[in-house]
């Protein structure tokens, strides 16, 4: 082989290779920019699913009784969910600003107490004394366990 044809197939293959590697960096970034779109996508999808999480949800639900104090918001629970309270008992709470799982956990039996005292004669039968604790389970979302326990329970009280 010739000098001269020596030094046009080398040429030819050195272009071959520019063109190629020209071809493969367009096609990684057409891959990549599509994955990226794809990814941020479901970043901002997971972002709406969280900001709908946090406003429906307690900030802060483990830990002790003390650290549930820091809410997202002031939405209301189905307070009838917890053994021993009604629909009446329920009225009462909310009006005397417990209207969710998480407020009624961290709410004192003696808190509780006074608001039904106050509600007159019919409501101070009712002991309140595991309300807290139910709500505490059911603010955490332990439903099973708390179902257990109230099977367990009578009208609110251990037995």
């Amino acid at each position: 082989m010739d000098p001269l044809n020596k030094s046009v197939a080398i040429s030819e293959i050195l272009i071959l290779l520019i063109i190629s590697a020209i071809i493969g960096y367009a096609i990684g970034r057409i891959i990549l920019k599509n994955k990226l779109n794809g990814l941020r996508a479901l970043i901002a999808e997971k972002e709406l699913e969280l900001k709908q999480c946090l406003a429906q949800k307690p900030v802060s639900l483990t830990g002790s009784a003390s650290n549930l104090t820091t809410f997202q918001d002031e939405r209301s629970d189905d307070l009838k969910k917890i053994e021993g309270i009604g629909t009446k008992i329920e009225d009462l709470l909310n009006e005397a600003g417990i209207k969710n799982f998480a407020r009624l956990s961290i709410t004192t039996v003696d808190r509780l107490n006074e608001v039904l005292k106050a509600a007159g004669p019919r409501f101070q039968m009712h002991d309140p004394t595991t309300w807290p604790a139910q709500a505490k389970l059911a603010a955490e979302g332990r439903w099973e366990e708390l179902k257990k326990w109230q099977d367990e329970l009578n009208a609110g009280k251990e037995s």
